[in-house]
């Protein structure tokens, strides 16, 4: 088979997602290392969290890492569910560590919206697997996203609600819990933390707008990666407040 070219910003594109996922494996890795230590549920979920984040992205940088070695293109519609999957399980672990801490009193309610986005989110990954797997003609490009660059898809009105119903939540569980975090009294680090965290989810917000780059072009999926490298970093930051940074605020002396 002939060598596929493809351009320098798809190429950048892939290049930034493989260190995006390099960077959350590796505190993915750390915080699973903690959370065996010391035996901790909720630290075991934020793993979780921060795993599956990173598996959404996956399919591109298989593309990618495929395409360096055989000069060929992978079809990613193969792939859609992986990134189905990433994004469900990742939303659905961080909204249980939001409910546990900041609901953590209403344990019916809690169980209640877990179910109702469990569903919700079980649903469309059905959705995706049978439109990639299973219907006639399989995978129906028309009902999972065309490609437009060899990384890049549109996507069908119902992976855009469902995407922005997700990101819309993130965003307000996020912020809430961090601005929780900023008023808690007697406590520089968990202040901190909640500063960290309201960056990191803002970021990320904008970060998960690289579907809108079949509007804006390859580049603008390129620097939403980029966003999505520091937004995983700052909520690794501001979850666990690595002893590098206690030291760097000095709040070691001010616990």
């Amino acid at each position: 088979m002939l060598f596929v070219a493809i351009s320098l910003s798809d190429q950048a594109y892939g290049m930034m997602t493989l260190i995006a996922i390099i960077v959350d494996l590796i505190m993915s890795m750390a915080i699973l290392k903690k959370a065996i230590q010391h035996k901790q549920s909720i630290l075991f979920i934020f793993f979780l969290t921060i795993f599956f984040t990173s598996v959404a992205w996956w399919p591109v940088a298989i593309e990618y890492v495929y395409w360096i070695i055989t000069g060929n293109l992978f079809p990613y519609a193969s792939l859609a569910e992986l990134n189905v999957l990433g994004i469900v399980i990742s939303f659905l672990a961080w909204l249980y560590i939001y409910m546990k801490v900041v609901h953590h009193e209403k344990p019916k309610m809690m169980l209640l919206i877990l179910t109702i986005y469990g569903i919700f989110s079980l649903s469309f990954f059905i959705y995706v697997i049978y439109y990639v797997r299973i219907a006639p003609g399989a995978p129906v490009k028309s009902m999972i996203g065309n490609e437009i660059t060899p990384f890049i898809s549109d996507a069908p009105d119902i992976i855009l609600l469902y995407a922005f119903i997700l990101l819309i939540t993130v965003l307000i569980t996020g912020l809430h819990f961090s601005i929780r975090s900023m008023r808690v009294q007697d406590n520089l680090e968990v202040q901190w933390k909640g500063r960290f965290l309201f960056i990191s989810f803002v970021l990320y917000f904008f970060g998960e707008m690289d579907f809108m780059s079949m509007f804006f072009g390859i580049e603008f999926a390129v620097f939403t990666r980029l966003i999505l490298i520091f937004s995983s970093i700052l909520f690794y930051i501001g979850f666990m407040m690595p002893d590098f940074m206690k030291k760097l605020l000095n709040l070691e002396e001010k616990l």
